[in-house]
């Protein structure tokens, strides 16, 4: 498959890392601050540490290091539309990796 810099919407890096993070399939992946992550504690009944994990060497972290500070521990907001669920939130603890 040929790169397409104009569907990938960037100067293409890696073209394949480049479409793997533009591509409409891939949520919105976002890093909470310590606030937000003492809120979500608060208002949950589990413990953060329990969260689905999610590895810093994952590109789509990796690419989010670009633009913000990430190491293990960090939470991320992970927002996916959906047709039948409209928009579902979820999250991930970072984790070494």
């Amino acid at each position: 498959m040929a790169f397409n810099q104009a569907a990938a919407g960037s100067i293409p890096v890696g073209p394949v890392l480049i479409l793997y993070l533009t591509f409409h399939l891939v949520p919105k992946h976002e890093v909470i601050s310590e606030s937000e992550k003492e809120v979500l504690q608060q208002n949950s009944d589990f413990d953060i540490n329990n969260l689905p994990k999610i590895k810093i060497n994952d590109p789509v972290v990796k690419e989010l290091a670009k633009s913000n500070n990430v190491s293990a521990g960090d939470v991320l907001r992970i927002t996916r539309n959906s047709k039948t669920a409209g928009e579902f939130i979820s999250y991930r603890i970072v984790i070494e990796g």
